[in-house]
């Protein structure tokens, strides 16, 4: 048969010669029959509305046909249900038979569901369904892999037992099974043979994951091996389109390999029979990993085991694991006291009022709850009872409805009850009461992410539907560590701020005409407005980037751009652009020594190190290059051990970013320029002031992280060993300037050296700086200034300030760089 790939573009006439020919040859036996039964209706539909018809052929099997103004998915779900059965019932040792097994409606029996388009050569047997099991295990026996599709839904009550003994025989009572749903009462009685054979059954998703029918499946494993769970919907004609159905493939346990292969075939709408096909036939040969649609799972699969896709899926498991990057994960149960709601209209009808009888309470029940966060208002359809105090909510509870839209791709609807009047509710609702123990930021964070899309989809991914019922305490929410809890204090602080300033805007407003003349309103209501609008200026200045560096950047960066900008505002063109690659290389240094510093703790070895110490032993010492070889190292395999140390994954995370690294070398490469005397002509000056201050902006912003990690010079600090802390006096370096105020803190540290530098990574630990950066007094500007090391002459180190290059000897850092290796 001619493949639709090789024929090129058709023109009408020959499409529908071509098309008719391998309809021909579908219907009468010439190649697979497995679309026979569908594919003359979507050509006779194309053909009456275009000639433009398109035969999709895969291996010589006809698997769709799709015109022009017909819907790509025509065909779909049915078409690849058919193709996969079809290869899943091919494999094994020897070849047999195919033998479909189907139930009729009898005594109010359900049928079994249809599926169209089987091969006509698979032999069919329809028998009642209590005869399935019998009828199913003789033909495995008489050398046929077999389909079976059996009646779904619960049994009625049999005669003589009471409603109470079904739910009990129903929650899995080993003493009996009478009452247990068709599909799992027939491959109970339907025993794995002995000889090489595939039984694949289509099922309800629910039954192989949800907690209801552990046993069923405890009992089914036990004899059979699964192979592949395939999950489809909108497939079975008069189901509904969002019921979801499971292809189970089962083998006699030992006769295939300890694999198992999930697929999740995609909506027809979404995906085209071909590249679902071709996915499932990949998933096929492999023995790992994942594609597209499925994967392979190669762990222990203990009987009774959930079948949910996403149970295992690598990909759900990295994004559940991803949350922990924020901290950690826990249960819900460990953040929230879960109490479920106990009125039922019905049953609590007794205690119904209105709205204004004295102890009224109003019970909110899902509909009330809104996406926002927020609780609708009492209509006149609310309902209220009367409830005592325990069961009435506190505020700051939050609701959640018990059942959630599971097409609804938002998150969880949670609604916070501010306890503005008595309030309970129903029994479609969950009530999650903060826990004493757990801060608010933590409480907030974890609302927010169960408001989150992300908290829906690995939901869905563990759980059959968003019927939130037991297993809701072990929901997984991400927790926040100290750094992410400080930012969020921080937000929290600046909320209420900003709050607060925007009604003392607002007051001042409404009180224009309060006074009893303008002439004595016009004073106080500029007075008055004076420190608002200075907080908006300075709210709108750190949307400067410029004026970012200069107020929160450590001193050595801070002091330098402003030095820099000055320059460039009233100097020669060629000083600013000087000034700019000074200020390039003081970035770059500071970094270097950060790293030096927080790879020392963590015990990651910097072999740049080697040529710093080689230069420095030769009487000369590092320039930026050194410096930037020290940044790139941390792109390194060996530097990735230090992700878990907060402050160094800033870094390594900025010079893996594209731009920041073009960025530096670009820098790099004018200053190597200017040191050989390749400098830009004046002509050229203004085109290359902007394009390295573009490139300077792009290096010192990406390493915003410094505005996080004070930089700390240590004047006093004082040990108590009884308390075991140290009270510790310092300026904060952080600004264009270092004359600040002193401030103190307690550290659990007795280490903490006077007079020297340290910088507190994001988690609030203190390092010390020196040797790789030390304070003194410039003996050139008279001010405070930071150093490094810059060369060693006879024994003596020089040191070079990093916020404007003057240099001064000195003896004293020797045996400190020594042991760190810088000599």
């Amino acid at each position: 048969m001619t493949s639709c790939s090789s024929l090129g573009p058709l023109q009408p006439l020959q499409a529908v010669q071509w098309t008719s020919q391998m309809l021909h040859t579908a219907q009468f036996g010439l190649g697979s029959s497995y679309c026979s039964s569908w594919s003359v209706h979507p050509v006779r539909k194309t053909l009456t509305k275009s000639l433009e018809v398109l035969c999709l052929a895969r291996n010589g099997r006809v698997l769709r046909l799709m015109g022009s103004n017909v819907s790509s998915a025509d065909g779909h779900p049915e078409c690849v249900l058919v193709e996969i059965i079809g290869s899943l019932l091919a494999t094994g040792e020897t070849e047999r038979s195919v033998a479909v097994v189907t139930s009729q409606s009898e005594d109010g029996t359900p049928p079994s569901v249809t599926v169209p388009g089987l091969p006509e050569r698979w032999s069919k047997h329809v028998v009642n369904w209590d005869e399935m099991a019998t009828q199913t295990k003789s033909l495995l026996n008489s050398g046929n892999n077999v389909l079976m599709i059996p009646p779904w839904g619960r049994r009625s009550t049999v005669a003589g037992e009471q409603e109470g003994e079904e739910r009990r025989l129903l929650s899995y009572s080993t003493a009996s099974r009478s009452l247990l749903e068709f599909q799992e009462e027939i491959l109970l009685h339907c025993p794995a043979p002995d000889v090489d054979a595939v039984l694949c059954v289509l099922l309800p998703a629910s039954t192989v994951r949800s907690e209801r029918f552990r046993l069923f499946r405890s009992d089914l494993m036990a004899n059979w091996q699964v192979t592949h769970a395939v999950y489809i919907r909108d497939v079975f004609p008069n189901v509904h389109t969002s019921f979801e159905g499971v292809l189970l493939c089962l083998v006699p346990r030992g006769h295939a390999d300890p694999l198992v292969r999930f697929f999740e075939v995609g909506k027809a709408e979404d995906t085209g029979a071909a590249d679902v096909l071709a996915d499932f036939n990949r998933l096929q040969r492999m023995k790992g990993s994942t594609t597209e649609f499925g994967y392979v799972f190669r762990g222990d699969l203990e009987a009774g085991d959930s079948l949910a896709y996403g149970l295992r899926d690598p990909k759900i498991e990295a994004k559940r694991q991803d949350l922990a990057h924020f901290g950690y994960t826990a249960p819900l149960e460990e953040l929230f006291e879960i109490r479920r709601g106990k009125f039922h209209p019905v049953a609590h009808r007794g205690q119904l009022c209105e709205a204004n009888a004295l102890g009224a309470a109003r019970v909110l029940a899902g509909r009330d709850l809104r996406l926002d966060g927020t609780i609708t208002d009492a209509d006149a359809e609310a309902t209220w009872m009367l409830s005592e105090e325990p069961d009435l909510l506190r505020a700051n509870d939050f609701l959640i409805p018990v059942i959630s839209v599971k097409s609804d791709k938002r998150g969880f609807k949670v609604a916070k009850f501010c306890g503005t009047y008595p309030a309970t509710w129903n029994s479609n609702v969950l009530v999650l009461r903060p826990l004493e123990s757990v801060p608010p930021e933590v409480i907030d964070f974890a609302v927010a992410y169960l408001r989150s899309p992300a908290a829906t989809q690995l939901h869905s991914a563990y759980n059959s539907t968003f019927h939130l019922g037991r297993e809701i305490g072990e929901l997984t929410v991400p927790i926040p560590d100290e750094e992410i809890l400080a930012a969020l204090r921080n937000l929290r602080e600046a909320q209420n701020n900003f709050l607060e300033w925007a009604d003392e805007a607002g007051r001042v407003i409404d009180s224009i005409f309060d006074y009893p003349s303008v002439k004595e309103a016009r004073p106080k209501i500029i007075e008055a407005g004076r420190f608002v609008r200075w907080r908006n200026r300075e709210a709108a200045n750190l949307d400067d980037p410029d004026f970012v560096v200069r107020r929160a950047f450590p001193y050595p960066i801070a002091h330098r751009w402003r030095v820099m900008e000055a320059s460039l505002s009233g100097g020669p063109p060629g000083s600013g652009y000087t000034s700019i690659l000074d200020t390039a290389e003081s970035v770059l240094t500071f970094l270097a020594q950060v790293v030096l510093v927080l790879a020392r703790a963590a015990g990651i070895e910097v072999k740049a190190v080697e040529a710093i110490q080689r230069k420095l032993g030769g009487g000369s010492g590092p320039g930026m290059g050194d410096w930037a070889a020290v940044l790139q190292e941390t792109s390194g395999k060996h530097f990735a051990v230090g992700v878990t140390q907060s402050g160094l994954a800033n870094i390594i995370g900025m010079f893996r970013t594209a731009d920041v690294e073009a960025a530096r070398v670009r820098l790099s490469n004018r200053r190597n320029d200017e040191a050989h005397n390749r400098r830009v002509e004046p002509a050229d000056l203004a085109e290359a002031i902007d394009s390295a201050l573009t490139d300077l902006r792009i290096l010192t912003l990406a390493a915003a992280f410094l505005v996080d990690m004070p930089l700390r010079h240590v004047t006093a600090a004082s040990w108590d060993s009884f308390a075991s802390v140290a009270t510790v006096t310092y300026r904060e370096m952080i600004g264009d300037h270092w004359v600040v105020k002193s401030e103190t803190d307690q550290v659990s540290a007795n280490d903490i050296e006077t007079d020297s530098l340290y910088i507190l990574d994001p988690d609030g630990k203190w390092h010390l700086l020196r040797p790789f950066v030390v304070v003194r007094h410039c003996p050139q500007c008279r001010t405070i200034s930071t150093f490094h090391v810059d060369a060693c002459i006879n024994g003596t180190v020089r040191l070079k300030s990093i916020e404007n290059g003057h240099t001064v000897m000195d003896q004293q850092e020797v045996p400190a760089l020594k042991t760190v290796g810088l000599l």
